[in-house]
């Protein structure tokens, strides 16, 4: 079966991070390349795990490390996002500057935030801006209450 087939369950957001962190070229550190004959989503934590033995969390901008863990399960990962946002709003265009927003994405994809959370641009979450605080309260209050599926 061909890598595309493969990884192609993970879905969107995780295939990005992979693009993100040079998972297609095979001579990255970053690459990911599963074996046929390990589950995707297992792979694709260990990979993540493997990432983490190298970079740090602000080794890439946009918090990605965090932003994989986040998409492979680690709540705690959401709190890290949070506090590692930007100052100053990263400039996205046609695509480019996609992956310094990519956690920001991933939260509002993946948490069931509320529609005005959703609505706000990712752009905007910034840090000490007022979309940092609702989604920080919002996690704390509904934390507990989050299962993965």
């Amino acid at each position: 079966m061909r890598i595309a087939e493969r990884i192609d369950p993970l879905g969107y957001l995780r295939l990005r991070t992979l693009n993100c962190t040079a998972g297609w070229n095979p001579k990255a550190f970053g690459y990911f390349n599963p074996p046929e004959d390990i589950n995707v989503f297992t792979a694709y934590h260990n990979h993540i795990a493997r990432l983490s033995t190298k970079w740090r969390d602000d080794d890439y901008p946009g918090g990605l490390l965090p932003a994989m863990r986040l998409l492979s399960g680690d709540l705690s990962a959401a709190e890290q996002i949070l506090d590692g946002l930007p100052s100053e709003p990263y400039e996205v265009d046609h695509g480019a500057g996609y992956c310094l927003v990519l956690a920001q994405r991933a939260m509002a994809h993946i948490l069931p935030l509320s529609e005005t959370l959703k609505e706000r641009p990712v752009q905007t979450w910034l840090a000490g801006s007022q979309a940092q605080a609702d989604v920080r309260a919002w996690l704390k209050e509904h934390r507990d209450k989050l299962r993965w599926e």
